[in-house]
């Protein structure tokens, strides 16, 4: 199997996203899975188009790097891992920078009321 798409093609795309049960309360997560179907072949890569939700935009996915989009169903789980993995590195980092952020505001603040 090719890792470059022909049309007509299926790949697939794997995403977490929250339960809607019709209520504004957290319910949890599932995955949402879709597929994209190959439908314009370049010499540098390929236009997709979802099949679940044709009225989307379609996307264009490179031959070369990293892809949105994948093969199989187990290479898009894979990429979805490594997304999320790099998302709570970059949350996390940002949770850090808050903290410390709040720690001098905290501290400038106590100093401006002992100086008034």
């Amino acid at each position: 199997m090719s890792n470059k798409p022909e049309i007509g093609d299926i790949w697939h795309r794997v995403e977490g996203a929250h339960i809607d049960d019709g209520s504004e309360q957290y319910v949890g997560m599932e995955l949402c899975w879709l597929q994209w179907r190959a439908v314009k072949i370049t010499p540098s890569g390929a236009w997709f188009q979802c099949v679940e939700q044709p009225w989307r935009k379609k996307r264009f996915a490179l031959n070369d790097g990293s892809r949105w989009v994948s093969r199989t169903k187990t290479d898009a789980l894979t990429g979805l891992i490594a997304r999320k993995k790099r998302h709570i590195t970059i949350v996390e980092h940002q949770a850090e920078t808050a903290r410390e952020v709040l720690a001098l505001a905290r501290a400038a603040l106590a100093e401006t009321r002992e100086a008034a």
